[in-house]
């Protein structure tokens, strides 16, 4: 895609993001940004790696088109609350990943209530693949949980992590 779009274009596809959006990139790459709306597209078209930068432009025309636009606020929000709200719970021992999969979706399902949808084995579509995050949250945030019993658990988690974030241009 960075071949098929000038800096111009991309500028122009920058200038169409509310400036909180600017702000959270900057923020998501880890480069310190404030200032008008002129100043942080600066400093995402000469700070940002490009290829996040595309990636981050692909998933906001692809949303555009559906005519749903999630903004990074909204998403990075999402994640820091459910952060916080799993960091304070303390499971009980579990054998099976349903057991704890069934066990962090009531939790999550009773903290967040009427806030957010939250979903246990959805079934997510993009591509041609069909992936099937354990539990997902306003269609926005999968987690992926695995019960650790040897390094292969920790290999798989891995693995199915890698494809989630490949899958979903993160």
């Amino acid at each position: 895609m960075r071949d098929l779009l000038s800096n111009n274009e991309i500028e122009e596809i920058l200038w169409s993001m509310q400036k909180s959006e600017l702000m959270n990139i900057l923020d998501l790459e880890g480069v310190r940004g404030n200032g008008t709306k002129a100043i942080l597209i600066e400093k995402i078209m000469n700070d940002v790696n490009k290829k996040h930068l595309i990636k981050y432009i692909a998933d906001y025309l692809y949303f555009q088109r559906q005519g749903t636009i999630p903004s990074i606020t909204r998403i990075k929000t999402l994640f820091n609350s459910t952060y916080r709200a799993l960091k304070q719970l303390e499971p009980p021992k579990i054998k099976k990943e349903k057991e704890l999969e069934l066990f962090i979706y009531g939790f999550l399902k009773g903290k967040f209530h009427k806030r957010h949808e939250v979903k246990s084995q959805t079934i997510c579509k993009r591509k041609v693949r069909t992936m099937r995050p354990d539990i997902v949250i306003n269609t926005s945030l999968a987690i992926e949980l695995k019960v650790v019993k040897s390094i292969n658990d920790i290999h798989n988690g891995v693995g199915q992590a890698v494809s989630y974030f490949a899958e979903y241009h993160l």
